[in-house]
């Protein structure tokens, strides 16, 4: 994505230690949606990115693919500090294959209000 490019969609990979800078430049004010993909972060490091993008108003959704070794342990707490809903759309998540182990896909919707 260019430097507040609007019209432009897509996927970007922002470290933490980056969050505070590079999306609130690239992003335009625009909503998002969080892809955490074999997660190793901290709930603190989800609320970042979170204050980053403007806060929870902003977050769409969230959608976690996890295994055993990833964090946070629980996908209800990296929803939660995005701002989505505790309560995944489908209960235990879906079972998906990724890499050599069997993982768990999460989707979580924003909180509405």
């Amino acid at each position: 994505l260019g430097v507040c490019a609007p019209g432009q969609s897509g996927v970007m990979f922002v470290h933490p230690a980056e969050a505070a800078t590079r999306l609130a430049e690239r992003l335009c004010s625009r909503t998002v949606a969080f892809l955490l993909c074999w997660p190793q972060l901290a709930a603190e490091h989800i609320t970042a990115y979170t204050a980053a993008v403007g806060g929870p108003d902003k977050v769409r959704g969230l959608v976690m693919v996890a295994g055993e070794n990833c964090s946070p342990r629980d996908p209800s707490d990296a929803a939660s500090a995005s701002g989505c809903t505790r309560d995944a759309l489908v209960e235990e998540g879906e079972e998906v294959k990724c890499l050599s182990e069997l993982c768990r896909a999460w989707t979580f919707e924003a909180k509405k209000g």
